[in-house]
């Protein structure tokens, strides 16, 4: 049976999510999920974070959301324009996105978390008229 997170709904669902974030802030985020890997999880986040070339926005403010299915696990980090987020905030956002997914409520900790996000992004980084979405909202694998 196919895990709630790589389903059709799921990744409808996400992608119009970050669309309606990206609507309120010029960062842009980015979800990616794996199945498995044994490496870092940080490290791991790092690596897909350049791999999908996140580190290209012109305000170096892109987010990028990792979620490792085995083991069960998820990062989130920056680009350096978002520095001023702290180590411990970004572990509580990592909270705030996994938690309701122990009780099986994927979509709710993706909702949870991203405005969870827009609080902290949207002072320095409000949304500009003429922004352009600079990454794709696509899910990656």
């Amino acid at each position: 049976m196919e895990h709630p997170l790589l389903s059709a709904d799921f990744r409808v669902f996400a992608e119009q999510e970050i669309a309606q974030f990206e609507q309120q802030t010029s960062c842009e985020v980015r979800i990616h999920l794996e199945t498995q890997n044994d490496a870092d999880l940080l490290d791991r986040a790092a690596f897909v974070f350049d791999h999908l070339g996140m580190r290209k926005t012109q305000q170096r403010n892109a987010i990028l959301i990792y979620i490792q299915l085995q083991p069960s696990q998820a990062a989130i980090i920056g680009d350096i324009g978002l520095s001023f987020i702290t180590t411990a905030e970004w572990s509580h956002l990592v909270d705030v996105l996994t938690h309701p997914f122990k009780g099986g409520q994927f979509k709710e900790g993706v909702h949870a978390c991203l405005i969870a996000l827009l609080e902290k992004v949207q002072p320095k980084f409000p949304y500009q008229s003429d922004d352009i979405n600079e990454l794709t909202n696509q899910i990656s694998r």
